[in-house]
This record gives C-alpha cells, sequence and structure tokens, in this order.
C-alpha cells in the first residue's frame, strides 16, 4: 500500500502546483557584465533586446503562447536618466512626469504615482488605462523607475483584460528583482 501513496505523490504535487506557474531564477547577463537575477514564470520567454527601435535594450519578457502581453526592464546605468534617479525626488518627478504625459490617453481622472519596495528595490511607478487602444496595442499600462541595490532601471508592463494575474506576477518579478556586480560577485 505504501507504494501505490508514493506514485500518487507527484500527480497531486502537479495538480496543487500546475507547470505553468512555476518559475525559475534567471541571472540575466546585462552589457556591463553585470547581472539582473529575476523569477521569470516558466511560461514566459525572454530575452534581452528592444522591444522598438525607440526603446534601449533591456529583459522583454512576452508569453509562450496565448494572448500578448510585454514585460520590459531596462537598465538605465551610465544614462543621465539613470544618474538623476540617484536622488529619490527626482525619480519621483521623472515618474510623475510620466504620468502627466499618459494623462490625455487615458480613463483616469489624474494618475497617482505609487511607491514600490521589495528586498532590493526601491522606486514609483504609475497605472494608466487606454482609453481607445488601437488594434495590436495594450489597454493597461503599468511603468515606472526602480533602483534595484542601487542599479537604476525603467520598466513597462503591458497587458489587455484578463491578464491581472500577468500584471500582478510582472510587479512580483520586479518587486523581488536583484542586481549583482561583477565587481561584488
Amino acid at each position: 500500500m505504501k507504494n501505490r501513496t508514493h506514485r500518487w505523490r507527484p500527480l497531486f504535487l502537479l495538480a496543487v502546483f500546475p507547470l505553468s506557474a512555476w518559475a525559475a531564477l534567471s541571472h540575466i547577463a546585462l552589457p556591463s557584465g553585470d547581472e539582473l537575477w529575476l523569477t521569470v514564470p516558466a511560461t514566459w520567454d525572454q530575452k534581452f533586446d528592444s522591444s522598438t527601435k525607440n526603446m534601449p535594450p533591456g529583459v522583454w519578457m512576452t508569453p509562450h503562447q496565448g494572448p500578448s502581453f510585454n514585460v520590459i526592464i531596462s537598465p538605465l546605468s551610465g544614462t543621465p536618466m539613470g544618474a538623476a534617479m540617484a536622488d529619490e525626488n527626482k525619480m519621483r518627478s521623472i515618474v510623475a512626469l510620466i504620468g502627466k504625459n499618459v494623462l490625455s490617453q487615458s480613463v483616469e481622472m489624474s494618475i497617482p504615482v505609487q511607491n514600490l519596495t521589495g528586498p532590493h528595490v526601491h522606486g514609483f511607478y504609475i497605472f494608466a488605462t487606454d482609453r481607445a487602444p488601437k488594434p495590436n496595442e495594450w489597454k493597461y499600462l503599468t511603468q515606472g523607475m526602480i533602483n534595484i541595490d542601487g542599479a537604476p532601471f525603467a520598466f513597462s508592463i503591458l497587458t489587455n483584460d484578463g491578464q491581472e494575474a500577468v500584471a500582478k506576477a510582472a510587479m512580483d518579478l520586479i518587486r523581488d528583482a536583484s542586481y549583482h556586480s561583477r565587481k561584488t560577485t
């Protein structure tokens, strides 16, 4: 009887924790040689690239399959924007300006700046709903700037209706990120 019980244990675990929900710690090499560590859901693809010509390269995450979303985390070390983010008030002002710039296209009447903190992360973000997204665009935008262990990053989360779990997973991934300098690791 014991053998039968042990054979069911893996099936029980799969029922309780579906494979799609499991995540793996990814060590993403940045151009500087440093690493960004993220816990990426198993159902997401990731690459270090630019999502568009106008964006700096960053960690770009999309679904393996299913409805489209984008999560982008871009390192800003060595840029004027990154240098400004050393001052918390400047970082908050930059994020407030992002909110002001998207306000004219959003459903929201005001876009407050929110705090984002985690074990290694401190920064700010905004959330906006596009009032009239075009085909192949996203309805929801979460965008912000953070320092991960002192290194500056910008991020964007682009989702549509029914992707609340994706947006939450992306915020958790960002909140739990860590940065490892080749000088200290």
